[in-house]
């Protein structure tokens, strides 16, 4: 509805407002060996870079992350994608760490049109971006700065890109004023679904496993009419990402309506192989 016309106001300045970051508050910070860790990839670091204020007025000049030692003054900015490159699962959020905490978190949702089509076609909104200032950082001897995507289960995958810091050698995080900055609610193991686990009935004479939720996928396994224990990761436009977990290694997207879970879920197009 258009607003009622009154009489011009004079100009206000804005009011301040609360700038986002993707950090956990210092005192919300937690060990990173929460998390069940994996050595397959979940992703990759696309830009690194520090943005740092030069003189009121001016725009922020970003430089590459290990160019050069950080100072309280600036933000680290981080970019890239989360997803398994393989068979195309995607992941809800990243998770940030620094010195063997998770120090914050990022959503997994921007637009990657580049990814779905370089990587994996499932990863259509596999981006993600974050914002540390480094005021707020944790300090230790070696701090390594790494992202991890996360799943259900506890699980989390290294994201590809790790970074050793060069860190200003105070530490004010709880002296600092945070009324500016609006830290991330923290995600931790402990709140997520517990994988999928049940039993993949196949119907008829069998169905394919593909790349893909599309029949234009490659075959990456068949599986022949009966009973498969198997985890369920992802499902989207009728097809259900499975893996076989009975020591196979095999794993795929099958198409709805070829199988029956335990849980009574399936659905109607046929894949046969």
């Amino acid at each position: 509805m258009p607003p009622a016309a009154t009489a011009p106001e004079a100009p206000r300045s804005p009011a301040p407002t609360a700038s986002t970051t993707a950090l956990f508050t210092p005192q919300a910070i937690y060990p990173l060996a929460r998390w069940h860790g994996t050595d397959d990839r979940g992703g990759e670091v696309l830009s690194a870079e520090i943005a740092a204020d030069l003189t009121p007025g001016t725009p922020r000049r970003a430089s590459p992350l290990t160019s050069r030692p950080l100072s309280d003054q600036d933000d680290i900015l981080l970019a890239g994608w989360a997803g398994d490159p393989i068979l195309g699962m995607r992941f809800r959020d990243v998770i940030i760490s620094l010195c063997d905490q998770v120090i914050g978190s990022a959503a997994v949702h921007e637009s990657s049109p580049a990814i779905a089509r370089t990587v994996h076609p499932n990863l259509t909104s596999a981006g993600w971006r974050a914002r540390l200032p480094v005021a707020f950082l944790p300090r230790c001897p070696q701090p390594v700065l790494q992202v991890w995507a996360i799943s259900a289960g506890g699980y989390a995958y290294p994201v590809q890109g790790r970074y050793a810091l060069a860190l200003p050698p105070s530490d004010a995080r709880l002296l600092l004023p945070t009324d500016r900055l609006r830290f991330a609610a923290p995600i931790v193991p402990e709140s997520q679904p517990p994988l999928h686990r049940t039993t993949l009935h196949v119907t008829g004479t069998g169905a394919n496993l593909r790349r893909c939720g599309q029949t234009s996928c490659a075959v990456t396994s068949v599986l022949v009419g009966g009973d498969y224990p198997a985890v369920v990761l992802d499902r989207r436009h009728g097809w259900t990402l499975v893996l076989i977990s009975d020591n196979s290694d095999r794993g795929g997207w099958i198409s709805d309506g070829t199988y029956i879970l335990q849980d009574g879920t399936g659905a109607a197009a046929k894949d046969a192989p």
